[in-house]
């Protein structure tokens, strides 16, 4: 039997439930450290599935983006403009969904290894570019 970890946030559309999946968490963009930006930064979906009048409803995909500064010391959690986690949500829904990531998405599995895919990812093409500068 399988087993999957997950966090709900009730909201007033519907229950947002949030599965420990691979499928359900992207990672979008990530920025480095260089000498014009002192801090890391990464754009993240998330795709959750909403229950609403006790019914399955949907499932949607919406983003934050995570800020760390140099020493990786403090993050910060910052609202997209577009397609926003945060969007049409009241200030207690925000600071539970504030929640569900630091204490929750930032320590699943599925988020762990989507993040350092796409770091070996990005660190791969960032060598063949170099490689091609230099031939």
């Amino acid at each position: 039997m399988n087993v999957l970890d997950a966090k709900i946030i009730n909201t007033q559309y519907g229950i947002e439930t949030y599965l420990d999946l691979l499928k359900n968490v992207e990672v979008k963009d990530i920025q480095y450290v260089t000498e014009t930006a002192s801090f890391y930064e990464n754009t993240i979906g998330l795709e959750y599935f909403r229950l609403r009048n006790e019914n399955y409803y949907n499932s949607e995909k919406r983003y934050f983006k995570m800020r760390m500064n140099s020493d990786l010391n403090a993050i910060t959690i910052i609202e997209t403009k577009a397609e926003s986690l945060f969007a049409v949500k009241n200030e207690f829904e925000r600071s539970a969904t504030k929640e569900l990531i630091g204490e929750w998405l930032i320590k699943s599995n599925a988020f762990r290894k989507v993040l350092k895919v796409k770091h070996i990812f990005l660190i791969g093409r960032c060598i063949t570019e170099i490689e091609a500068e230099v031939k």
